[in-house]
Parts: C-alpha cells; structure tokens; sequence
C-alpha cells in the first residue's frame, strides 16, 4: 500500500498527503500486529498442551505472539526503503535475518536439541531485525520527506480513504494468510510428531530458504517497478518483464537445487553436524517445492502490481487447506517426510494457480 499510494503523492510532490499515507500503513499494520497477539495469546494455552504438547510452552508462545506487534510493520518499513530506492540496505537486512536465524538455529540444537531453544532463536533472529529495519526505516522516511510519518493527518486522505482502505485490508490478510500458511506445518509436526523431528524440518526449511536470498533484490524491486509501468500504460515492457522474471527464477532454481543435491550432506554435517545428516533426504522432498516457490514468490509483486490481491490470497488459503487437509495424514504416517511431501505439494499448486494467473492477465492487457 505504501509503494502504490507514497510513490503517487510523492510524484505530486504532496507532503501532506505522503506523510498521511505512511501513518495510516503504519497503524493498519500496528493494529493487525494486536490483533495477531490478542489471537495467539487467547488460543496459547490450546496450542501449548495439543500442539506442542508441553503446558509449560504457554508463556512462550505469548512471547511469540508479543514479536508479530513489533513485526507486522516490517512489510511497511521494508515499502518505505523501496520508496526510496534503498534497495540494497533492505537486501542486506534481509541477508542478516537469514544468517541469523541459521546460526541462532543451529546453537540452539548444539546446547539442547529441543523445540523450545528453537522457538527462542526463532524469537531473538526476529525481534532483533524488526527492530533494526524499523529503525533503519524510520530514518530514512524522516531524512527524504524532511518530517516523521507522525506529523500526518489521515483526514487528508478522506477523498481517497475507501479505495486506500480496501487495498490496505487485502494487503493486510494477504500478510495474514501468509503468516498462517508458513508456520502451520511446525505446529502440525511438533503436535502429531515430537520436537526433534521439528529440529530436523527445520535445518531443511532453513536450508530451503537460503536459496531465496540471492532472488530477494529482484523480489522487492520487481513490485514498484512494475507498478510504474502499469501506471504509465507501458504494458509491452510489462509483460517482457514479468515473462523474464518468472522464466529466469524457475532457471536459478533448477540450477542451484541440481547442485546442491550433491553437496547438500556435506553442508548439513558442516552447519549441525552428522547427527542431522537425515535432512538431507527432506531437503530433496522439498527441492521441488522449492524451485515453483521462487515462481511463486516473483508472481505475487506482478500481481499486487495489476491490483489483483485476490489471487494472492486465495493461493495462500489454498495452501493452508492443503496443510490442514493432507498434513496430519502424511505427517502421522511418515513424520518429517510426509511434512516435506505437503510442502512441496501445496507449494507447486500456489505456484501453478498464481502463474496461471498471471499469464491469464498477460493476455488481457
């Protein structure tokens, strides 16, 4: 919502209007960061005893809960430094936010190999990025307008606040979904299965998520980009775009997933040691899943782009239907194996629904 609508009035040269526009995201996003935490806080108890399986995990899950307040920002403040062409810090802060959730990760299983040490590197790698990116953010919004986002006065907005607020709310449960549909297999692992078969999914998804790193600058430039374009009528560069974009991040995927295949024992033994050295077989489950993840992660800035929040979502409920449908059946069965088969399966689905898509929309402008 703040690369669309911030980009727009500050092309107007709109201060007032600018500075509105960042509170207002802002606080939808604070707000939905409450909304999460009254949630998960009100269902702790529920998810500590039958999912985790351990009471005692009730205080930290309302730790967890109390992070999402500070980090459902981070989707405005990373918008914030693309707005200002700040590409390469929020690259950066994404790069440390992968190193240090894999090193926390990993110390963790050194000194206890239990869910609970995960859930607390999880936390630390978590609030320690929100909390640099928000300020990094901050900064950099106050040093280019010349004031804090503050100072804004929503009721500036109100010829335009009924469009803005129904982008922003479907933005809002994209985020949402998302959230749902990337922890959901955790939380059926560690409650149908026990904490050290999470500890090995983990070091997999972990590993999995490392191949996004290089395609995360294309990622976030890829939204405002394209949506300059589709403002500007361009759409022939548009389609050429996006063709490219897709087409390029299901080559890197194929590429680098084929070579990691053959070294991926030896990276795992290298990062956690020969204890964890089954992962390696999750990591081949899942490298398919993988590689349309990319495609799917490229297909959802073309379609925020063409103002197609819809699709977006319903992918992403989708896959969380998958998960709730298939995942106690395979993870009963065959624990972390039949958790990577659902991965890879809701994932290649998401992926071929929103390309579809896509391609739908090529056709049509």
């Amino acid at each position: 919502t703040i690369i669309r609508y911030l980009s727009k009035y500050l092309s107007k040269k709109d201060t007032d209007k600018s500075l509105s526009i960042a509170k207002l995201c802002y606080l939808i996003d604070f707000s939905t960061g409450i909304v999460a935490f009254i949630i998960l806080t009100a269902t702790s108890s529920i998810t500590a005893a039958f999912f985790l399986k351990n009471p005692e995990f009730n205080n930290l899950i309302i730790l967890f809960a109390s992070t999402l307040v500070i980090s459902t920002v981070n989707t405005s403040s990373e918008s914030v430094l693309y707005v200002f062409n700040k590409f390469q810090k929020a690259s950066v802060l994404s790069c440390i936010y992968s190193v240090m959730e894999i090193g926390l990760i990993s110390i963790a299983l050194v000194f206890d190999n239990s869910i609970k040490n995960v859930f607390i590197a999880i936390i630390i790698a978590k609030v320690l990025h929100s909390s640099l990116l928000n300020i990094i953010a901050y900064r950099t919004f106050k040093k280019n307008i010349g004031k804090s986002f503050f100072y804004g006065k929503i009721n500036s907005l109100k010829n335009e606040l009924k469009e803005i607020s129904f982008f922003a709310i479907n933005t809002s449960l994209t985020s949402f979904l998302k959230m749902f549909a990337t922890n959901i297999d955790v939380l059926l692992l560690g409650y149908i299965r026990n904490p050290h078969e999470v500890g090995i999914y983990k070091i997999a998804t972990t590993i999995i998520g490392a191949l996004y790193i290089p395609v995360v600058s294309l990622i976030k430039v890829l939204y405002p980009t394209l949506s300059k374009l589709v403002s500007d009528k361009k759409y022939k560069r548009f389609k050429t775009l996006n063709l490219y974009s897709l087409g390029g991040s299901l080559v890197y995927g194929l590429l680098v997933v084929f070579f990691l295949w053959f070294i991926i024992d030896k990276i795992i033994i290298l990062l956690y040691g020969s204890d964890y050295l089954y992962a390696q077989y999750l990591f081949k489950l899942m490298s398919i899943g993988a590689v349309f993840g990319l495609a799917l992660s490229i297909s959802r800035p073309i379609l925020l782009s063409l103002y197609d929040t819809t699709t977006n979502n319903v992918s992403l409920l989708g896959m969380g239907i998958i998960w709730i449908s298939l995942g106690p059946l395979l993870i009963n069965s065959y624990g972390y194996s039949g958790a990577a088969t659902v991965y890879s399966i809701a994932i290649v689905l998401g992926a071929l629904y929103s390309v579809i898509k896509v391609l739908h929309h090529n056709r049509k402008i």
